[in-house]
């Protein structure tokens, strides 16, 4: 019984069904409790059998809930019911404020406020005080409406009972309320990360964006470091042609590889940043010990495009053409953006696939 109670109870998708399952469990158990201790306590007839019928009705309540998938009804129901109708009688047929009530009063004004929301929040705490103040000012005007809990040993009992039963849902709620907001933050906070990481990243290629290149080339580590950087600018030769002819996916997957082998050069380097700059346009970043070794690194990445195989575009060729600048030579960041597009499309001009670091002439 205990194994379905925990397989149902981690069924629950929300606090709230997490919570209200609490309820009616220690409705339910607080119910047959009071049954067996008025009954054995001889406590009257409409008493234990009062406690009986609250039992029932949570249960009833359980099943209306989850078997019909009336949750939200139920909830505002069993607020009612529970706030409005049992425990004032339970009140006057438990021994008043000598008995446990007065906890399960307070147990289920505390669980309006995850249960309920909006108006029906607020309309429901206010009649459940009402009922609650009504129904003490009552026993007290009228004390002959309480019944029961003469005995010492039946108050000490239920009273007992009432503070264990009470204190557990409260301890189990208040940690549920605290397990959700913890789990609610942690998956804030990794969206937050991923939206983050959207925010610098080229969906279809992986790569950094233009965004995240000109943080870069703002950032401390490369202003402190600018004499060791670097930047060479990629573009796909013919690649409107490839796109024209074999397809947007095609291209797409063009665009992949290109950016793999960029990548693996990116992960190669200390403090490399590779970028899809636009369209079929690729920067690369790189610190590296001279402006010889830039423009090895770059050439290595062409001669791996050129040497590429595309079984499934036949006839296809893809190869790169790129320009290579050191940053130190330029004060602004437009201007290395500039001069190294410039460089670019002078080697796409003069031949295409090769990489050039200066112009001739």
């Amino acid at each position: 019984m205990a194994d379905r109670l925990k397989e149902f109870y981690r069924a629950r998708k929300t606090l709230e069904d997490k919570i209200f399952f609490v309820v009616l469990v220690v409705g339910i158990a607080a119910s047959f409790i009071s049954t067996l201790v008025t009954f054995f306590e001889d406590m009257g007839k409409f008493a234990w059998i009062v406690s009986l019928i609250c039992g029932l009705l949570a249960i009833f309540f359980l099943i209306l809930a989850y078997s019909f998938h009336k949750e939200n009804l139920s909830r505002i129901v069993t607020c009612i019911l529970f706030n409005m109708v049992m425990m004032p009688v339970l009140y006057f047929q438990c021994g008043g404020i000598n008995g446990g009530m007065m906890l399960y009063f307070m147990l289920t004004l505390f669980t309006i406020v995850p249960l309920l929301k909006g108006m029906p929040r607020v309309i429901v705490v206010c009649l459940s005080m009402i009922s609650f103040i009504s129904t003490v000012m009552a026993g007290y005007l009228h004390p002959e409406l309480i019944h029961g809990m003469d005995n010492m040993q039946a108050r000490i009992i239920d009273v007992i009972c009432s503070y264990v039963l009470a204190g557990l849902a409260i301890v189990t709620m208040s940690a549920m309320i605290v397990r959700a907001y913890a789990k609610q933050k942690k998956d804030t906070e990794e969206l937050m990360d991923e939206i983050k990481d959207m925010a610098v990243h080229d969906q279809l290629t992986g790569l950094y964006n233009r965004r995240k290149l000109f943080d870069a080339l703002e950032s401390d580590e490369y202003i402190e470091n600018k004499e060791d950087y670097y930047m060479t600018m990629f573009d796909v030769d013919n690649f409107r042609s490839i796109n024209d002819t074999y397809g947007h996916v095609a291209g797409d997957k063009v665009l992949e590889r290109v950016a793999g082998e960029i990548l693996k050069e990116e992960k190669a380097g200390e403090g490399d940043i590779a970028v899809r700059f636009g369209g079929e346009e690729f920067a690369l970043l790189s610190r590296k010990g001279s402006f010889t070794e830039a423009v090895d690194t770059a050439e290595v990445i062409r001669k791996n495009v050129q040497a590429m195989n595309w079984d499934e575009m036949k006839g296809v060729h893809v190869t790169i053409s790129g320009g290579v600048v050191p940053c130190s030579r330029f004060e602004k960041s437009e201007e290395i953006i500039t001069n190294v597009d410039s460089l670019m499309y002078y080697a796409k001009h003069t031949g295409k696939n090769k990489i050039v670091s200066k112009i001739e002439g």
